[in-house]
């Protein structure tokens, strides 16, 4: 039997992530840098995913992780999101041959201590494979 095919529909920092009736809404989106005064400081952002997973046939484990990564090299420290989540197949779903399941999560990570300034590479994997990533910068602001 065929493995499910996971793609992903949205992946991006932004002010506040949120879902309602399934969908998922992203208020900002597109962080692409951070400026404090000081580190190590807040991230205070949210993190919004959304991931198809199509061609389910019976039951499929997702375990969908988020790690951050400093690209200098050092060790950020930071510790990665992991969730787990069992997708059943949908017997009420008329579907010719599969059933696709959408999953969001609007992540909470505004408390998530950024060490210091530099360039960060935010990594989202499902299931061990890394399905995309991006990268924000933590600007030290000028006179601090």
């Amino acid at each position: 039997m065929n493995q499910p095919t996971v793609s992903v529909r949205m992946f991006d920092l932004c002010d506040s992530a949120t879902i309602r009736s399934g969908l998922i809404t992203a208020v900002n989106a597109g962080h692409g840098r951070i400026s404090r005064e000081e580190y190590p400081s807040p991230l205070d952002a949210s993190i919004a995913v959304s991931i198809e997973i199509d061609g389910i046939q019976e039951s499929f484990d997702a375990v969908v992780r988020i790690e951050i990564f400093d690209e200098s090299g050092v060790d950020s420290g930071i510790n990665p999101f992991t969730t787990a989540v069992n997708i059943q197949p949908d017997p009420a779903k008329k579907s010719i041959e599969f059933d696709s399941y959408l999953l969001s999560l609007p992540i909470d990570s505004h408390e998530l201590e950024i060490p210091r300034a530099g360039t960060y590479r935010v990594e989202l994997f499902v299931n061990e494979t890394r399905l995309t990533y991006l990268r924000f910068k933590a600007i030290q602001e000028e006179g601090a």
